[in-house]
């Protein structure tokens, strides 16, 4: 998943350095999206943030933010073994996350004789 959040991350800076402009709709106010989040009362809106025990935090991780591996945990033993006898590294960004997944491919084909 780092890869997927450093994306989205990068999405975020070039989203938010961009103005939206005033529009007729009254409920769409203008500004930069950073100001307009973290500081609603600069242009005029309300702030809706509502404070939460870190008590309720903590459960509600508990019980949904479970980090679930998409693949079956013999392949990723198997994949990180490759890696490491490769010296490969676990990628940066979505290029390099395709090249990675390309070169496992190509190795395990290989290891099972196809």
């Amino acid at each position: 998943m780092p890869v997927l959040q450093n994306e989205l991350n990068e999405v975020a800076k070039l989203w938010n350095t961009r103005v939206i402009r005033p529009s007729h709709n009254e409920d769409s106010p203008s500004g930069r999206p950073d100001t307009l989040y973290f500081i609603p009362e600069a242009t005029g809106t309300v702030n809706y943030l509502v404070n939460v025990e870190n008590a309720d935090i903590e459960l509600i991780n508990e019980q949904s933010c479970q980090e679930r591996s998409n693949c079956l945990p013999e392949f990723e033993e198997l994949a990180l073994i490759v890696m490491e006898e490769r010296g490969l590294l676990f990628p940066d960004n979505h290029t390099d996350a395709e090249n990675l997944y390309l070169e496992l491919v190509r190795d395990l084909e290989n290891m099972a004789g196809n």
